[in-house]
């Protein structure tokens, strides 16, 4: 079986074409296709349900502050947390 390059325009009502044309013509052939199935999908399918519930908690400032305690022996120094 001549896979077309053995005898690459030798049949008769043959058209010679680059291969770097058949592969953009591929590649542009899976790019559209790829984009229809996303438009499809994101146009039909792009609803979801999910539950949510309202969650209170305590405000922030009634929670006590938080306190660093020195620890000697250390390299790491509390001032370097101050603003």
């Amino acid at each position: 079986a001549d896979d077309g390059m053995i005898m690459a325009g030798t049949s008769v009502g043959a058209k010679p074409q680059s291969r770097i044309k058949e592969a953009i013509k591929y590649e542009l052939f899976v790019v559209v296709i790829f984009g229809l199935i996303f438009a499809l999908t994101y146009l039909f399918l792009n609803e979801t349900a999910i539950p949510v519930r309202e969650v209170t908690g305590p405000n922030f400032g009634d929670v006590a502050p938080y306190e660093i305690e020195p620890v000697e022996g250390t390299s790491f120094s509390t001032n370097q947390l101050m603003p």
